[in-house]
């Protein structure tokens, strides 16, 4: 399974065919889901609080899979629950097994077809065997390869924007009002001035760095460092390098997807 589609920090998303956008939802979304006509095999949610977009550092996150009728959620803090009743790990039952795994709380089910790892903080990655490539709709697209065509809204349309494309994935529960703030923007750098600007771009450049360069042909570092500069511009000054360092260590795993191991930490540079 070397296909993933991932979100993390407080609103970027990366699509099953490698389209970057930011959406600044605060409610609950369908990641992807089994759009196959006459089947429903599985849903994966992200469910967003209002943390999630604004400027806290902070960002409470919840990953849930609906699957044999069932729902399993894991939330920021590692807290797993199967239809809201808590449970301890590892768990199997019904093909569904649930483990931590190294930094990882991970969900395997369908014959282990479909993987969900999140990082109990606000990282979550969904992959997904080849059998459902062109078969899978929501915010991680429609895994057919071109990413061009990834806005796909419920309706079938495409959408013009990331708002209008988000939206139309909300999975909205009784009494909960969702809102996108739609004053966000990339230009969330330019808004903090030329110096936080500048700290930010010399900070992000070690993207293009040795340490980061055999990948550089299988990945593109340019959108990761836009996303790295738009966390470390919406930071607090005394946590740049903390938000630099998500910034890379998602590039790093988009990587290690692709079969690139990098070996860039160092005692100066996000160590471990």
């Amino acid at each position: 399974m070397t296909t993933k589609c991932s979100t993390w920090g407080k609103w970027h998303y990366r699509t099953f065919d490698g389209k970057h956008f930011d959406f600044y939802g605060t409610c609950t979304y369908a990641l992807t889901k089994d759009c196959q006509p006459g089947s429903d095999q599985f849903s994966v949610h992200v469910e967003n609080d209002e943390a999630c977009s604004d400027d806290a550092e902070t960002c409470r996150r919840s990953v849930i899979l609906y699957v044999n009728n069932k729902a399993y959620k894991v939330s920021t803090g590692d807290t797993v629950t199967v239809d809201g009743k808590f449970v301890t790990l590892p768990l199997k039952e019904a093909g569904v097994t649930i483990a931590k795994i190294l930094s990882y709380t991970v969900i395997r089910a369908l014959g282990n077809d479909l993987e969900i790892k999140f990082d109990g903080h606000s990282s979550i990655y969904v992959g997904l065997a080849e059998n459902f490539r062109n078969k899978t709709c929501g915010l991680c697209g429609n895994f057919n390869g071109v990413s061009q065509d990834d806005f796909g809204m419920v309706s079938g349309t495409q959408a013009s924007s990331a708002n209008d494309f988000g939206n139309s994935w909300e999975m909205v529960k009784q009494g909960e009002s969702c809102s996108v703030d739609t004053k966000k923007s990339s230009d969330v750098c330019k808004n903090a001035g030329d110096v936080v600007w500048d700290a930010a771009k010399r900070i992000c450049s070690v993207l293009f760095e040795n340490a980061f360069k055999p990948c550089h042909g299988k990945v593109d570092p340019n959108d990761f460092i836009k996303k790295c500069e738009q966390d470390v511009c919406s930071c607090n000054f005394t946590q740049h390098s903390g938000c630099a360092c998500d910034a890379l260590t998602q590039y790093s795993r988009a990587c290690a997807n692709v079969k690139v191991t990098l070996n860039w930490r160092s005692k100066h540079l996000c160590r471990k």
